[in-house]
């Protein structure tokens, strides 16, 4: 009787550690068309990925002969007065986490290629908001068989980050996780359409700026401990780090603050005077960001360019400050994680 009693204590735990992926992983449906909240994680870690912004939070699958067609609509993400957004969207065949990790990117032989169909934003549902064009909104739409599935990988590619990667359009490719909540989804007719959601702006005038421990080279030189932030998911530098960086290169600029009228001044070509702050260690923490409220003057022409600033210090997003700088070009190795400066 004792050592039967181990048995089946022993089964059970076998049971405990045994993860059951199928019925973890699927959802059995009848055929018809649902509405279902889907959700683009990060491949690595815990968090959203950068692509989550631009995606709306409903997406539309339907169900029939066995074939799953999911649709996901996504608008622009507006930063710096500028706008950016998914452009491509690759489905793996895999659906292993373990297989996916191992690529380094797509292919043809390993994903297909979403179908990518703008929206007339004439037939989209709006509740409770006033409408409001969003220029660039697009459906995404691709096909699995049966069972439905929580959650897929995907390989996405999103201009902001192609431009951070320098390479032209994929250059940036990303890994991440598209996961539908099957919990709260509710079938419909399929002439109905989605709720559309108002695009996502990075505006907030008080934000958590995530302490980064972001490596960068600049002209081929490696620079480690940096002060630099991550707030909305985008990377923020010191401006005075930038200028302090960039003396002496082809991308020298002056810095100066004009207090009476609020203003930040940058000059190209002028040399750049060192404060004492420049270039310092940060410690480590997240810090609180107020918006910038102050004009930003590049060569005598007011910009409009994304800063927080942070105990007393103003961060520049470094994508559009380079683009503004004209002459400083950002790049992106993703071998070595690394930020690529060159000036």
């Amino acid at each position: 009787m004792k050592k039967r009693m181990l048995s089946i204590l022993f089964a059970l735990v076998l049971m405990l550690q045994v993860p059951v992926f199928a019925e973890q992983g699927t959802v059995k449906k009848e055929d018809g068309v649902y509405d279902v909240p889907v959700y683009l994680k990060n491949f690595y870690e815990e968090k959203a990925s950068m692509g989550n912004e631009a995606l709306r939070e409903i997406a539309r699958v339907e169900l029939k002969d066995g074939v799953a067609t999911y649709t996901i609509y996504t608008s622009q993400i507006i930063f710096s007065n500028m706008q950016g957004g998914i452009t491509d969207l690759f489905v793996y065949n895999s659906n292993n986490y373990n297989d996916i990790k191992k690529l380094n990117k797509h292919n043809d032989k390993n994903a297909k290629k979403a179908v990518m169909t703008n929206v007339d934003l004439g037939e989209m549902n709006i509740v409770g908001k006033e409408e409001k064009e969003v220029p660039f909104d697009t459906a995404i739409s691709f096909t699995k068989k049966a069972p439905l599935l929580k959650e897929m990988y995907i390989a996405v590619w999103v201009d902001a980050m192609d431009a951070l990667a320098g390479g032209g359009k994929g250059s940036g490719e990303q890994k991440a996780i598209l996961q539908f909540d099957w919990t709260k989804a509710k079938k419909v007719e399929e002439k109905q359409m989605p709720v559309k959601q108002e695009p996502v702006s990075n505006d907030k005038q008080e934000v958590t700026a995530l302490y980064c421990n972001q490596d960068i080279t600049v002209n081929g030189k490696l620079i480690k401990g940096l002060e630099v932030y991550s707030i909305n998911q985008h990377t923020y530098f010191k401006l005075r780090d930038i200028a302090s960086l960039a003396n002496d290169t082809n991308s020298t600029f002056s810095v100066t603050w004009n207090g009476q009228k609020n203003m930040i001044s940058v000059k190209t070509g002028d040399a750049y005077a060192v404060v004492g702050t420049e270039l310092t260690a940060g410690n480590g923490l997240d810090k609180k960001g107020i918006k910038s409220t102050s004009t930003i003057e590049i060569n005598g022409k007011e910009v409009n360019l994304n800063a927080y600033t942070i105990e007393g210090q103003n961060y520049f997003e470094i994508r559009p400050l380079a683009a503004a700088l004209s002459n400083m070009k950002v790049g992106w190795n993703n071998d070595t994680k690394t930020i690529e400066l060159t000036m």
